[in-house]
């Protein structure tokens, strides 16, 4: 036992694809309601 961490790669790989997933929804989510809302804006003022 020298401390070195042998393997893992899989879950690191995982954990990086899923962080992925979950920041393209929420900038998808952002997105989608900030044209909401300008279309809404723009509504009002016509």
């Amino acid at each position: 036992m020298n401390g070195e961490i042998v393997g893992g790669w899989e879950y690191v790989i995982a954990v990086y694809i899923i962080s992925a997933i979950v920041y393209a929804g929420y900038a998808y989510s952002v997105l989608r309601r900030d044209n909401a809302s300008r279309s809404a804006i723009k509504e009002t003022k016509s």
